[in-house]
């Protein structure tokens, strides 16, 4: 989910609409064309008769993945993000799909003057006036845009860009449309909004008989195989299912062997003098040390635990026998000893980066430094001039900190810096005035290079480890499944294969398995497949397709469901005839409850749990008056007295109304209306055969 959250994030307009994005246009080529790897007479998807074709699909894909590079240039897009962008895509070509055919029965469109309009008119769209704002003045001018389309004839991929642009423009306006339309259809009554109000505040304080179905054991009910298909044949509708593959599983773990860790052994004592005599230990332990370098100091109070407190003894050059810990051989060099704070405590004024560059930052940095001289407290310049506004609300007090805590500049020079003198530094935030105003007592530091090393699997271990795993594959058939695991005392593990899932939840790097189980049939059991640090070995053991699920797959669903309606009709019977809660209650042998603070908007009962059919009946009844039959309940069958009815006060039903309007309005802008029209349509969803 997060991935798909920071795409949408940092989409722009044509990918929130059509998968595509071209926010800059002006500023940089988004598009690129990508070739696609499919046959164009192939479909990922069918909407209502339209075909998605394989060869758009990818695409739009492609243009949503470069748009998303140049977005976020630092990043590499990586397996799981290559994944969200497909269904990103997937999700908006489905939409405009769905929407067009929505826009052309309603009648619904954008004329070309409308468009003209949203480009040169005198309220241009936010996305024009975005990408033709002045980023140094920060002003739009109008006569840009019209200077820049009097130019797209001169270059024509440029113009084809404008028009995808406008194009995307137009798509953005129709949902406008399309959602004011809906939201405007959507009004509160005053009827309406005092119903409202009532459900939610009007209250019923009750005493209530409930004979729980947990209290009747399962097997005192006998059902016959009849009855149990005419409860499924019934209720049907309970039993939807989406496509899916259940699999079982045998994870053959590739763990380092004894041999491994013996060449880790014999690595660390080759290593020992090379490490003792360098004269550049930052660089030896950056290029052979698991753990890189460390320029930290640590006193006796701050060593962390994997350090030997034994080299606070020593001298600098002191190297440790090689030694084992924490699944790693080390070596322990003591590279320097100095004396000085463990904590400093400090305050600072930022001038960064964000909205000028490091000569200009220097030049503001020196000003406030000449302030500072002149006399100006320094919390006082801090709240009114640091570009750090969390420390700077406080004075720029940043409070205590250890070495190591703050980015290397700062931090020699905070723990450098004698206490009351302000210094000058730059990092990679900008330029900082820093001031030191406590140190704790100076005592004995010493830094430690180590140099690491953790065993890995060789390919004698991987091999070993595979002919295990297929060994399993091969000796054992889908009817020995079980007897093997179980006689090995093997730990197995199950999955759910989605249609359209990439890897089996659980297992990182499984698309092998994935697409294994797509082709498989129900029964088999697969090759090893490499997954990350393993092997595993799976068998097919469901295949559910979409729609109702067959009776023998539901059976102990409906069995249970069946028993339970076999006991409300027992515990209804039982009550059945009670003059009051006291006689129903001894008659199913438990005792009377209240409960207070009903409402029909909760749908809750204290000490019953949610109960809506039971609170709906309850709100039909008068203070005093009881149920006259036994109501059946979803956590068992009741019979309610009501005690009081507490009235609300008077309704204030422009502001109820404006309440549920506005609640209205949030459900169609969360799209809402746009899953209503996909659930109408019929989706055929193709995309498990191409990825």
């Amino acid at each position: 989910m997060a991935v798909i959250g920071k795409i949408r994030e940092q989409s722009t307009l044509v990918l929130i609409l059509i998968g595509g994005a071209i926010v800059a246009f002006v500023l940089s080529d988004l598009f690129g064309s990508g070739a696609s790897v499919f046959d164009q007479t192939r479909n990922v998807a069918v909407v209502d008769g339209v075909n998605v074709s394989a060869q758009e699909f990818q695409n739009q894909v492609q243009i949503a993945t470069e748009n998303y590079q140049k977005n976020q240039p630092e990043e590499q897009i990586d397996e799981n993000t290559r994944d969200a962008i497909r269904q990103q895509v997937y999700d908006q070509m489905v939409n405009q799909i769905v929407l067009t055919k929505e826009f052309d029965q309603l009648g619904l469109e954008v004329t070309t003057k409308e468009l003209f309009d949203m480009v040169q008119g005198n309220n241009p769209h936010p996305q024009v006036r975005q990408s033709f704002t002045n980023p140094e003045t920060g002003q739009f001018n109008p006569t840009d845009v019209v200077r820049f389309i009097q130019t797209l004839d001169q270059n024509p991929e440029v113009k084809g860009q404008w028009i995808q642009f406008e194009q995307a423009l137009k798509k953005d306006r129709e949902l406008e449309k399309y959602n004011t339309l809906v939201t405007k259809g959507l009004y509160v009554t005053a009827d309406a909004a005092k119903s409202k109000h009532i459900a939610a505040n009007k209250n019923y304080s009750i005493k209530y008989v409930l004979k729980r179905y947990n209290e009747l054991s399962d097997t005192s009910i006998v059902l016959t195989e009849n009855e149990l298909k005419d409860y499924y044949n019934d209720h049907k509708d309970e039993y939807k299912q989406e496509a899916s593959k259940k699999i079982e599983y045998i994870t053959f773990n590739i763990q380092p062997s004894e041999q491994d860790e013996e060449l880790v052994r014999k690595w660390a004592n080759d290593m020992y003098h090379e490490f003792k005599n360098t004269k550049n230990d930052s660089l030896f332990l950056m290029n052979n040390s698991d753990n890189g370098y460390d320029p930290r100091y640590y006193s006796m109070k701050t060593v962390p635990v994997d350090i030997d407190t034994n080299l606070f003894t020593q001298e600098p050059g002191y190297v440790t026998p090689p030694f084992e810990r924490d699944d790693a051989t080390r070596i322990q060099k003591l590279l320097d000893i100095k004396v000085g704070a463990d904590s400093v405590k400090a305050r600072h004024i930022l001038v960064g980066l964000q909205d000028r560059t490091i000569e200009e930052a220097r030049v503001i940095a020196d000003s406030l430094l000449t302030v500072l001289n002149a006399g100006t407290p320094f919390d006082t310049l801090a709240i009114n001039s640091s570009d750090d506004v969390g420390s700077g609300a406080k004075g720029g007090d940043l409070g205590w900190f250890t070495e190591g805590m703050m980015v290397k500049p700062f931090d020699e020079a905070a723990f450098n810096s004698p206490v009351g003198k302000v210094q000058k530094v730059e990092t990679q935030f900008g330029v900082h005035l820093i001031e030191v105003t406590d140190k704790t007592a100076e005592v004995k530091k010493i830094k430690v290079g180590v140099l690491s090393r953790s065993a890995e699997p060789g390919k004698e271990t991987y091999a070993n480890v595979f002919q295990k795993a297929n060994a399993f594959s091969i000796n054992t058939s889908s009817e020995q499944w079980n007897d093997v695991i179980n006689a090995d005392n093997m730990l197995r593990r199950a999955g759910i294969i989605g249609l359209n899932d990439r890897e089996v939840r659980g297992i990182e790097g499984s698309r092998n398995v994935v697409n294994w189980a797509n082709e498989a049939e129900e029964g088999a059991i697969s090759e090893p497949f490499d997954v990350k640090d393993a092997y595993v070995v799976a068998k097919l053991v469901e295949v559910n397709e979409k729609g109702v699920a067959p009776f023998e797959k539901v059976r102990a669903r409906v069995e249970y469901e069946a028993k339970r309606d076999k006991k409300a009709e027992k515990f209804i019977a039982e009550m059945k005839g009670s003059q009051n809660l006291t006689e129903a209650a001894g008659k199913v042998g438990v005792q009377v409850q209240e409960a207070t603070n009903v409402t029909f908007e909760s749908g809750n009962i204290a000490g019953a749990g949610n109960e809506p059919v039971v609170v709906a009946k309850i709100t039909t009844l008068q203070q005093g008056q009881m149920t006259a039959t036994p109501i059946k309940g979803k956590n068992g069958v009741f019979m309610v007295q009501v005690t009081a009815v507490n009235e609300p006060g008077e309704a204030d039903v422009r502001s109820m109304r404006s309440s549920v309007e506005r609640g209205y309005a949030t459900r169609v802008s969360n799209r809402q209306g746009i899953e209503a029209l996909k659930a109408k349509a019929t989706i055929k969803d193709n995309r498990s055969k191409f990825f």
